[in-house]
């Protein structure tokens, strides 16, 4: 009985703790020009692939959710992008905003080195990854001749890889209910 009671405890606690809702927090840094190819957030590193970045905090420019940036080349957002998770992340959506005619771009995501699904946009719209899991990198390859693209509204769900130590904690209950039932 009281195997079953450590078990159902162990369990729930695991699977609250294994998927939480997250999003790009884009208040942690300074919103404008960065002067900087790199953006480093709390969950994620956003390398711009242009000559600069350019941070939305929420609500600039009608920037959605937790705000947006984009990657600065030729003078304006027609730069490609990576997103690299810090862990691993999925039902990723976003928006693209600021459409210009003549804008557009490839949405990439990637688990590892492989190539999970990619969406092409030529609008403002809602970006939807959401069905994957493992996301682990962003590639936007921006092919705009308008003004470019800006990225906002980053949600997700934090996929958090089982930890060492509860690797050995089961490994132990499983010696001690074998033990028990050997007995």
């Amino acid at each position: 009985m009281k195997c079953k009671i450590l078990l159902s405890w162990f369990f729930s606690v695991w699977f609250t703790s294994v998927a939480q809702a997250g999003f790009l927090d884009f208040t942690e840094v300074n919103n404008g020009y960065l002067n900087s190819t790199t953006i480093s957030l709390s969950n994620a590193t956003i390398n711009s692939f242009g000559t600069d970045s350019f941070v939305y905090a929420p609500g600039d420019f009608g920037a959605l959710g937790g705000g947006g940036f984009c990657s600065i080349a030729g003078g304006s957002c027609e730069g490609s992008a990576e997103v690299l998770f810090s862990d691993s992340v999925s039902d990723l959506t976003l928006n693209t905003q600021f459409f210009d005619r003549g804008d557009s771009a490839l949405l990439e995501i990637y688990s590892g080195a492989i190539l999970l699904s990619s969406i092409g946009v030529i609008s403002d719209t809602i970006v939807d990854f959401t069905g994957f899991s493992g996301i682990t990198r962003l590639l936007i390859i921006d092919s705009s001749t308008g003004s470019g693209f800006a990225y906002t509204n980053f949600e997700f769900t934090s996929v958090s890889e089982p930890g060492v130590l509860i690797l050995i904690i089961l490994g132990l209950l499983g010696f001690a209910i074998r033990k028990r039932l050997a007995a």
